[in-house]
């Protein structure tokens, strides 16, 4: 592949994380990508500790595909609701009242699973403002 550079990147997560990667339950990580730096074909070093004496790679893989996520919050009295965005499309929402959870989309209750969450209300207390990043994807080797 002449001209072609694979990037190796590295990718760090709390280690609450690490099994659940592992495992192959966690598909997925959101993160900011203000420069553009992700991309189908970058190998990914997952690890712990990032820039401490604890740093600890875990797995290696490879970045299959990157799509745009956004997550858009909307504040009505005691009503709030996030809309969640994947590829510019509305996936599904999340709905609270008087700061309880009462309802969420199936699909944005598998995209919170499939993120590595136990819960989806983990998730938002995670994402808990509006958010633009990347939704990365991978397969382990």
């Amino acid at each position: 592949m002449l001209g072609c550079v694979i990037l190796k990147m590295v990718l760090g997560f709390k280690k609450q994380f690490v099994e659940k990667i592992k495992a192959g339950s966690k598909k997925h990580t959101i993160r900011e990508d203000k420069k553009n730096r992700w991309k189908v074909g970058n190998k990914i070093h997952f690890a712990t500790g990032i820039r401490t004496k604890a740093y600890n790679q875990f797995a290696d893989g490879v970045c299959t595909l990157i799509e745009p996520f956004e997550v858009k919050y909307k504040y009505e009295d005691r009503k709030t609701t996030a809309n969640v965005f994947v590829n510019n499309e509305l996936l599904g929402q999340a709905i609270w009242f008087d700061c309880k959870l009462k309802s969420s989309s199936f699909s944005v209750d598998m995209l919170s699973a499939n993120d590595g969450f136990t819960r989806t209300n983990d998730f938002f207390d995670w994402f808990d403002k509006d958010f633009k990043g990347k939704l990365i994807h991978w397969d382990l080797h």
